[in-house]
């Protein structure tokens, strides 16, 4: 038994290494929003909150080639076709080129807008800065980390995850000696570093000119997978739009607690999706079964309910202590902070997206995530427009939409892999 398990470990060791170096990320995260929360006031981190909420909303300019990347490269690799999956990257490496200098210029766009402003907000143009570089290096590291991810290269990949967080416990402590402006040098280094780290160790650089077919075909895959993706980047960031745009920049600085629990909750899942959508591609690539991935489906849902369950019951216990002993500027924020945790429950549903999108079964997926964003923008403006909500109100807002999208998710999940489904 032992000798099994020691071979079990050796087997995984990669993913082992990976899932370790991915879940300190959150502890890192909630480590530098914590010194940065510290050290300036709820105001300023709203100011610079709302400055980078530009960055989730320019996330599709890669029209799903990143998505059709990590789909195809297992999927090609699990043929045995390694020649095509190596032409998929050439494609994608184009479009992360292309991609950086337009979501520079957009995040520029951003600060030049600012600065014409009557009495412009000098926080907010320095955010706009760090949001412009973030907008850049962001389809690099994406692409970058996606072949390593579809490759399965977890152990090399770990420890650039590892030494990118040893980093940024460093320079994350700026706040400390600059305030806010510490604060935004430590957002505009995080991309800076992750980018550098990722390029030196790249597995697949690209090596020849990229074909318009291999770019088209990415584009078909992953186009409807980058939609879905999209609404829910959405979904999840509607709230902290209502607020920056309805309420005082203060009250956004409170929300930031639920934004940190979020962001961290959120690395269970996708650190979950990193490690088992590489084989649930390959095994379809292999048998073409839509009922053979029905396994994948529950080991998704069950891993979900054994990591997510615990951690969302221990934040919710410790999120009301920890505040008020380390935070006490950041009180208001707590109320919408533990309903944030009760959001974060249903993302024990987000294993069945990788198992429909791996079958490009995504029209379903695509029509629900967005009758759900549409239905949680038109609740939203409703709730300020003909009423004054508070940020709980907000929370409890987003809730209820994801609670209906997950059971959606679900079911359809079970559906698609059910015995006789076509392919």
């Amino acid at each position: 038994m032992l000798k099994k398990i020691s071979i079990a470990g050796s087997r995984y060791r990669g993913e082992l290494l990976f899932m370790a170096a991915n879940y300190t990320t959150p502890l890192v995260a909630f480590y530098a929003s914590s010194i940065a929360a510290f050290f300036i006031t709820p105001e300023e981190m709203g100011s610079v909150q709302a400055a980078l909420l530009i960055i989730p909303y320019f996330s599709m300019l890669h029209l799903g080639v990143f998505h059709g990347l990590n789909r195809n490269l297992a999927f090609y690799f699990g043929q045995g076709n390694r020649e095509k999956g190596l032409m998929m990257v050439n494609a994608s490496a184009f479009i992360a080129r292309t991609t950086a200098w337009i979501g520079a210029l957009a995040g520029l766009g951003l600060v030049a807008c600012a600065l014409l402003k009557q009495n412009s907000n000098m926080i907010t143009v320095a955010a706009g800065v760090a949001a412009a570089l973030a907008l850049y290096c962001t389809p690099y590291i994406t692409h970058i980390s996606t072949t390593n991810r579809s490759g399965q290269h977890f152990h090399a990949y770990g420890k650039i995850v590892f030494i990118s967080n040893i980093l940024r416990l460093v320079y994350s402590s700026l706040p400390v000696i600059a305030g806010w402006i510490g604060y935004v040098a430590a957002l505009a280094l995080q991309p800076l570093i992750t980018v550098g780290l990722l390029k030196a160790k790249e597995p697949y650089p690209a090596e020849k000119r990229f074909q318009w077919a291999d770019l088209g075909e990415l584009i078909k895959v992953g186009f409807p997978i980058m939609v879905v993706g999209y609404f829910t980047n959405l979904l999840m960031v509607a709230d902290q739009t209502f607020i920056a745009l309805y309420m005082p920049k203060e009250r956004l600085g409170h929300y930031v607690l639920a934004k940190l629990i979020m962001q961290a909750m959120i690395i269970i899942p996708a650190t979950l999706s990193i490690l088992i959508s590489p084989k649930v591609a390959s095994c379809y690539g292999e048998t073409g079964s839509a009922r053979s991935l029905r396994k994948y489906f529950w080991a998704f849902f069950w891993l979900h309910v054994a990591f997510i369950v615990p951690v969302c019951a221990l934040a919710y216990v410790a999120v009301g202590p920890l505040v008020h002993w380390l935070l006490p500027r950041y009180i208001p924020g707590i109320a919408a902070a533990k309903i944030t945790i009760l959001t974060c429950l249903t993302f024990v549903a987000k294993g069945a997206f990788v198992i429909t999108a791996t079958m490009r079964k995504n029209t379903a997926m695509i029509i629900l995530h967005g009758a759900g964003l549409a239905a949680m923008w038109l609740i939203g403006i409703l709730m300020f427009e003909f009423g004054q909500p508070s940020l709980e109100h907000v929370a409890w807002l987003r809730f209820w939409m994801s609670l209906v999208v997950s059971v959606g998710l679900l079911g359809y999940g079970l559906y698609m892999t059910r015995e006789g489904a076509a392919c």
